[in-house]
């Protein structure tokens, strides 16, 4: 148990793009180079199709999506899910966590990464995790999770987990995911 915590630990705390070079050390869960495209594809999801207001509820940019051959109604159906993280309608609406958000802030974080990856696998992260998730820093969030199980253990790969995440948030958030 103590050296798979040192392992996540040096995971987390090396950043991919140098990790070889720092540690000579070559990763088993992915290169370099996919993660550098993992990023690419994240930062394209979440700075292109999906853009936040001031409150961090996401937006789809349709002209975006459109041009690059994507359904603008799945980009919707992710932003639907991600907004109901209840940390952005507490935001917005000044101290009004709802009623539907019937977890817990430490348990609504761990609700949402179970349905991405097993959330026990990041119980000496799950304070930063948890602090992505309610700033709405979802990038964020999947690429670390992707850096740690590697690319190969998501579902559906980068977009089942961008997916993933959004029907955690949304089951999440309601009074019946106890």
């Amino acid at each position: 148990m103590a050296t798979l915590v040192l392992l996540l630990a040096c995971a987390l705390t090396i950043p991919p793009a140098t990790a070889n070079a720092r540690t000579n050390v070559t990763s088993t869960l992915a290169s370099d180079t996919e993660l550098e495209e993992i990023d690419r594809e994240l930062q394209t999801i979440f700075k292109r199709y999906l853009l936040p207001d001031e409150y961090g509820f996401l937006q789809v940019n349709v002209q975006a999506v459109t041009e690059d051959g994507k359904s603008a109604s799945e980009y919707q159906q992710i932003a639907d899910g991600l907004n109901r993280n209840p940390y952005l309608r507490d935001r917005r609406d000044k101290g009004a966590l709802t009623s539907e958000h019937a977890c817990g802030s430490g348990s609504w974080a761990r609700c949402a990464i179970n349905f991405v990856v097993p959330a026990s696998l990041f119980e000496g992260f799950m304070s930063g995790i948890r602090a992505w998730l309610e700033q709405g820093r979802y990038a964020e969030v999947i690429g670390k999770l992707i850096r740690i199980v590697g690319p190969a253990a998501i579902k559906g790969g980068l977009q089942g987990a961008v997916a993933a995440l959004a029907a955690g948030a949304a089951w999440c958030a309601t009074p019946w995911a106890s």
